[in-house]
């Protein structure tokens, strides 16, 4: 069967009328007509035209209601597909459980597997929870996924008559993770150190010395006084009076240009030194 160019090839990826109709003969199980396809709705598509940084022009999700006719379930099926050029798709396939689709130059990968997070079955597995709670979990769930890259889970444990228990994990293609847990387990620490108190009124979490490297304290209590500033700002009226009042430096000096320019020039730090009425007032955002 001959390749299509890649313009063409994206044209067709992106019809979900077009692309329903060519998925009920391409998938297995659905040619037969046991399984129908009622309705497909492209999830998300990221495109690229950049053959030096990105090998593939099209990136996309497909969702798909399924009916099986023989039992009357109906539910969704969800796809990640990736366009190739070239007709590059037929060695990319090798080794893959992934749909050829060699007129589209694409190959589609079934929920969950997926070619940049392997782990993806072995995550979705109830069991997973055994460690925390002992018993496995009624329900798992993916609250957020980008393929290739990362995705956020959430196991459910439902008891009758109590809350249900809710478990996290967040699963990534590189070794980002190890570096999230310790940045949760720098916060843990402090919490049980009590160098980190937390204001259940405000729904806030404060430390009593921002951590910073290498910044002068001038331009930490800026950064404080900004974040008062805005805290003060979203708080209900209600609140305001409750926390403490703080004039931000940078409100005298909103323009981070100006602001460098009268620490560097003996004219200006002159100017500075006058009285507070004579120069610009404006609050942040």
């Amino acid at each position: 069967m001959p390749v299509r160019d890649a313009s063409a090839s994206i044209e067709a990826c992106l019809e979900p009328a077009s692309m329903r109709m060519l998925l009920q003969q391409a998938l297995p199980g659905f040619a037969d007509g046991q399984v129908t396809i009622g309705r497909l709705r492209i999830m998300s598509a990221r495109r690229s035209a950049s053959r030096r940084h990105n090998p593939n022009p099209l990136t996309l999700r497909y969702e798909l209601d399924v009916h099986d006719t023989a039992t009357g379930t109906v539910g969704t099926r969800q796809f990640y597909g990736k366009v190739f050029r070239d007709g590059a798709s037929a060695q990319a396939v090798h080794g893959t459980p992934a749909l050829h689709l060699p007129q589209l130059d694409m190959l589609l990968w079934a929920w969950p597997a997926d070619p940049g997070l392997p782990q993806l079955p072995y995550l979705l597995d109830p069991h997973q929870t055994r460690r925390w709670w002992g018993e496995p979990a009624h329900e798992v769930s993916a609250l957020r996924y980008e393929p290739e890259q990362r995705a956020t889970l959430r196991y459910t444990c439902i008891t009758d008559g109590a809350e249900p228990r809710h478990l996290f994990a967040k699963t990534f293609s590189d070794d980002r993770g190890e570096a999230v847990h310790r940045r949760f387990a720098h916060f843990r620490d402090l919490a049980r150190h009590d160098r980190l108190a937390h204001k259940l009124h405000s729904r806030s979490a404060i430390a009593p010395r921002p951590a910073h490297s290498g910044r002068s304290r001038l331009s930490v209590r800026r950064c404080c006084a900004h974040w008062h500033q805005r805290v003060r700002h979203r708080c209900p009226a209600g609140w305001r009076t409750r926390l403490p009042q703080c004039t931000p430096r940078r409100a005298r000096w909103p323009d981070r240009s100006r602001t460098t320019t009268l620490t560097g020039s003996p004219k200006f730090a002159a100017g500075a030194r006058k009285s507070p009425a004579s120069r610009p007032n404006s609050p942040i955002a």
